[in-house]
C-alpha cells in the first residue's frame, strides 16, 4: 500500500463515516492490531472502539482473524482496496442494470439490489427483497411491484457471482459459487413469510439467514471486459465487439477469470452463441474475418489455440500490457510532448539500446535526443545499465563500458499508479475545499428546493413557485451556484478518468508479477 494510497482511503472514510472510524483505522495501517492496541492510540472508550470496529466489519473494510494457538485473541487488519472500492459503487450499478433491458422492469429492480447491498455493508436476502420492494413503492409513488420478480432478480445476481455469502463464524466471503437452484434452498426464502413481511401482518424475520454482500472481484471482471470491449470498439467498429462480448462471455464459463489466458473457444461455439442473440447484428458469412482482424492487431486481444483446432483464446495477459503501455504513452504526450512519447516507446520495443542509437532511430537531432532522453530517465520512465567488458592480459588497458538504457514495465506502471492516486487524493481534496468555500450558496439551494417541493405538493403553480425561488436566490446567486456546480462536475469526472486509469493499470498489475529485464553480461564463462 503506498502513501497515496492509503491518504485517499482515509480521506473517503472521513468524508463518508467521520472521523471517529478514520482515527481507529489508522492505526491498521501499519498492521493487525488487537482491540487492546486500537484501545490507546484512539484516544477514545472501548465501546466507541468496538462501534467503529462494527461499522467497518460491516463494510468488509476491516477482517478479523484469531492467531494460530491463540483462539481467544483477535487480530483486526485493514482492507484499503475495499475502501476504495467506494469510487466504482456508480459502475457497479450500471453492470447490474445492464444485465437486463433497459427499458425493463428487472433492471432498475437489479440496480436498486446492488445499490442497497452496498450502502448497507451486508444483509439477508430476506432484508434485501423488501428493502428493493420499499424503494421501488416509494419512487413509483406507492404502487405495489412483485416480491416473486425482485427475488428472482435477487437471486439471479447471486447466481452469477455478484452476490457472495458471508460465512458467519470467519466473517469471509464464502469462496464458492451457489447455482440458482440451491439459493432458495441455503436461504429458505418463504414467498407467504416474505408478503407477510411486506404487508406489515408479520414482523419477525427468519433466524440463523445467512448475510451477504457485494462480490468486488466478480464486478471488476465486468469492468475489465469492457475496458477489452472498448478497445475492440474504437479499433474496428461494433460487429468486433459484438463477437468479442461473445468470446468474453463464453471463455468466462470454460476458465479461471483471472487467467492470463483464457481456454480456448470452439469457433462453432462461438457461432451458435452469436446465432441464438436476438440483438446481434453480425453477418455469420463474415465472421471469419471479424476474428481475423481482432487477432491480428497488435494488441493481442485473442489468438488462435495450439492445442485445440478452430478454437481461440483470449489473451488478458498481453492485451493489458499493451492497453497500459498505451496509457503510459498518452501520459508522456501530455506531459513531454510527442517526442518524448516516441523515445520512450523505441527504448521499449529494442529492450536494451545505447543512446547513440536514439536519434537516428527517433529521427531527432543529437542534443534534444539526449536531453529527452536523460529527462525520461530523471522521471524513472526509462532506466540505464552499465555493462564493463573485461579485458585480458596482465598489460591490458582500461575495460570498456557500455551504458544501455532500457525500461522497467513493471516500475514504470508502478510509479504511474502511485502518481493517479496522487492526482485522485488532490482532486478529492480541491473539491472538499469548493464545497467548504461555497457551502452558503449550497445552503440556499437546498433550502430553495426544500421551498419548492412544498409548494408543488400545495398544487401551487410553477409561476409562484419560480417568484418564491428567485426570492431566496438572487442572479447574481444563481450565476455564482451555477459556476460552482461547473466545476464540481468536471472534479468529479476527473475523479472518474483518474479511477479508469488505475482500474487499467491494477489489472495489468495482477496479470504481471515478474521482475525487472536484466541484461545479459559480457563477461566470457570460464
Amino acid at each position: 500500500m503506498t502513501v497515496y494510497e492509503s491518504q485517499l482511503a482515509f480521506l473517503l472514510l472521513e468524508e463518508y463515516f467521520g472521523p471517529i472510524v478514520t482515527r481507529v483505522c489508522e492505526p491498521l495501517k501499519w498492521g493487525p492490531k488487537t482491540l487492546k492496541l486500537l484501545v490507546d492510540p484512539v484516544h477514545s472508550p472501548p465501546s466507541t472502539v468496538k462501534q467503529a470496529l462494527s461499522i467497518l466489519i460491516n463494510f468488509n473494510f476491516v477482517c478479523y482473524k484469531s492467531p494460530e494457538g491463540n483462539p481467544a485473541s483477535c487480530d483486526y487488519s485493514l482492507q484499503t482496496s475495499n475502501i476504495l472500492q467506494m469510487f466504482r459503487y456508480s459502475k457497479f450499478m450500471l453492470i447490474a442494470r445492464k444485465m437486463y433491458d433497459k427499458s425493463s422492469k428487472e433492471s432498475k429492480e437489479a440496480e436498486l439490489a446492488v445499490r442497497e447491498l452496498l450502502y448497507a455493508g451486508r444483509m439477508t436476502l430476506y432484508r434485501l427483497i423488501l428493502k428493493v420492494a420499499i424503494c421501488l413503492s416509494q419512487e413509483y409513488g406507492g404502487e405495489q411491484h412483485s416480491l416473486t420478480s425482485i427475488k428472482n432478480v435477487v437471486c439471479q445476481l447471486a447466481d452469477n457471482g455478484f452476490l457472495m455469502p458471508i460465512d458467519r463464524v470467519t466473517n469471509d466471503i464464502v469462496p464458492r459459487r451457489i447455482p440458482l437452484t440451491e439459493i432458495e434452498k441455503v436461504s429458505k426464502i418463504d414467498m407467504a413469510k416474505l408478503t407477510n413481511l411486506y404487508r406489515g401482518t408479520d414482523s419477525e424475520f427468519p433466524r440463523n439467514e445467512l448475510y451477504w454482500t457485494v462480490n468486488y472481484d466478480r464486478f471488476l471482471i465486468e469492468i475489465r471486459n469492457e475496458i477489452l470491449l472498448l478497445a475492440v470498439k474504437r479499433r474496428f467498429g461494433d460487429e468486433c465487439e459484438t463477437v468479442m462480448k461473445h468470446l468474453l462471455k463464453l471463455s468466462f464459463t470454460k476458465s479461471n477469470p483471472w487467467e492470463g489466458l483464457s481456454s480456448p473457444v470452439s469457433l462453432m461455439v462461438l457461432r451458435d452463441s452469436i446465432c441464438n442473440d436476438p440483438s446481434s447484428k453480425v453477418p455469420l458469412q463474415n465472421l471469419k474475418l471479424f476474428i481475423e482482424q481482432i487477432e491480428d492487431d497488435s494488441c493481442s486481444f485473442v489468438q488462435t489455440s495450439f492445442n485445440v483446432a478452430n478454437a481461440l483464446s483470449v489473451c488478458f495477459k498481453d492485451a493489458f500490457q499493451k492497453l497500459a503501455l498505451e496509457c503510459i504513452s498518452g501520459i508522456l504526450n501530455e506531459k513531454f510532448g510527442p517526442k518524448a512519447a516516441r523515445v520512450f516507446n523505441i527504448v521499449r520495443d529494442k529492450k536494451f539500446i545505447e543512446l547513440e542509437q536514439i536519434p537516428r532511430i527517433a529521427m531527432l537531432a543529437d542534443k534534444e535526443a539526449k536531453q529527452i532522453t536523460y529527462k525520461l530517465l530523471e522521471e524513472n520512465f526509462i532506466q540505464m545499465q552499465e555493462l564493463r567488458k573485461p579485458t585480458t592480459g596482465a598489460a591490458s588497458g582500461p575495460s570498456k563500458s557500455f551504458i544501455l538504457f532500457y525500461v522497467n514495465i513493471n516500475s514504470v506502471i508502478k510509479m504511474t499508479l502511485n502518481m493517479a492516486f496522487k492526482n485522485s487524493y488532490n482532486l478529492m481534496v480541491r473539491r472538499k475545499e469548493e464545497q467548504l468555500k461555497h457551502s452558503p450558496i449550497f445552503a440556499k439551494k437546498r433550502e430553495a428546493d426544500n421551498v419548492a417541493k412544498v409548494l408543488r405538493d400545495q398544487n401551487v403553480t410553477e409561476e409562484q413557485i419560480s417568484d418564491t425561488v428567485n426570492d431566496i436566490l438572487s442572479p447574481s446567486e444563481m450565476s455564482l451556484l451555477e459556476s460552482a456546480q461547473k466545476v464540481l462536475k468536471r472534479l468529479n469526472a476527473a475523479q472518474l478518468q483518474v479511477d479508469e486509469m488505475i482500474i487499467l493499470l491494477q489489472v495489468y498489475v495482477m496479470y504481471h508479477k515478474t521482475g525487472p529485464p536484466v541484461p545479459k553480461s559480457t563477461k566470457k564463462k570460464k
